[in-house]
């Protein structure tokens, strides 16, 4: 790929890319780059040391643990402002010394999750609060409110959160993405499915759903769970190992929310050597 192909092909990234030379500074960006970090010019930032533009991180001896996936890394824009960001670092195929750091602001992430673990904290305290309170009307009026921020929120979040689902979709589905890139549209749809879950999981919090307990045998409810989920499992290179007794364990639980948990289990990216999971 020319120079200015490559250049074009960069441009039309959303995600920031950096590239950095063998010495570790800056060769080239993209405009996400230079939005994300407040440039209006290339030559602003290319030449500049990589350290310039990443708070406290050392490219030494970096090129010999590539790759790496979802490195929290602080990027400091052309004020020295603070900016949170997840990176996929790569070696670059046109320059081989080269590293490529691909990175998405998740500054806006992390406050909405610690939103998310602030009103999930405040929703169960309320909750326990109100399992002993005496007064019906209070209980109700609390619930209510409870009920309301619980969902503003995960409308406020599930409605960009489809839209990254749906974007996702159609690159895929148009072919739009080189086989090395299959690999990190599989890590958001898998983060997409755990984040859509912990927000019905608040939901449940604000409105605790009433379970449906039943015996049933739970070494084939992990089995069942084990395998709706073979391509999780072998695409995070997990490696299960099965010592479940052959006699049957009869509990009574509901079996649809036990499900949901053991897929949980495998929704989270682990990079790296096989993780293993003994049952």
């Amino acid at each position: 790929m020319g120079t200015d192909h490559e250049k074009d092909f960069l441009d039309n990234i959303i995600d920031s890319v950096i590239a950095i030379d063998k010495a570790g500074n800056v060769r080239e960006v993209n405009q996400a780059t230079l939005k994300l970090l407040g440039y209006k010019r290339r030559e602003e930032i290319v030449t500049l040391p990589f350290e310039k533009i990443c708070k406290k991180f050392s490219t030494a001896g970096l090129k010999d643990k590539l790759p790496l996936s979802e490195q929290e890394l602080i990027y400091l824009d052309k004020e020295g402002k603070e900016t949170p960001v997840s990176v996929n670092i790569i070696t670059r195929i046109s320059y081989p010394d080269d590293i490529i750091f691909m990175s998405r602001g998740i500054g806006k992430i992390k406050d909405l999750v610690r939103e998310l673990i602030k009103s999930q904290e405040e929703l169960r305290a309320s909750y326990e609060q109100l399992q002993s309170s005496e007064d019906d009307l209070v209980r109700s009026e609390k619930l209510a409110y409870t009920g309301r921020i619980a969902a503003s929120i995960a409308h406020e979040i599930r409605n960009p959160l489809t839209n990254v689902s749906m974007s996702v979709r159609q690159l895929k589905k148009g072919n739009r993405i080189k086989q090395e890139g299959l690999k990190h549209s599989e890590i958001i749809e898998r983060n997409i499915e755990r984040i859509n879950f912990l927000i019905t999981e608040l939901l449940n919090c604000a409105r605790p759903a009433k379970l449906n307990l039943e015996s049933y045998d739970i070494h084939q409810v992990i089995k069942d769970a084990l395998n709706s989920d073979k391509s999780k499992i072998r695409l995070q290179r997990i490696k299960v190992t099965n010592n479940l007794s052959h006699e049957p364990s009869i509990l009574k639980i509901d079996k649809e929310h036990m499900g949901r948990v053991g897929s949980m289990l495998f929704l989270v990216e682990t990079p790296g050597s096989p993780k293993i999971f003994t049952l």
